[in-house]
């Protein structure tokens, strides 16, 4: 039980953690994309 309880916390923090680094690699694509639109008009 105690264990059960550590595993599911532990895979609600990677789940946490591979959200945000998605989100940090969305923002990264979304600024080079601005960049690239502020550079070509």
């Amino acid at each position: 039980m105690y264990v059960d309880s550590i595993t599911k916390h532990y895979e609600g923090f990677n789940s946490i953690k591979i959200k945000t680094s998605g989100l940090m690699r969305d923002k990264s694509i979304i600024k080079r994309l601005v960049t690239e639109a502020v550079l070509t008009y």
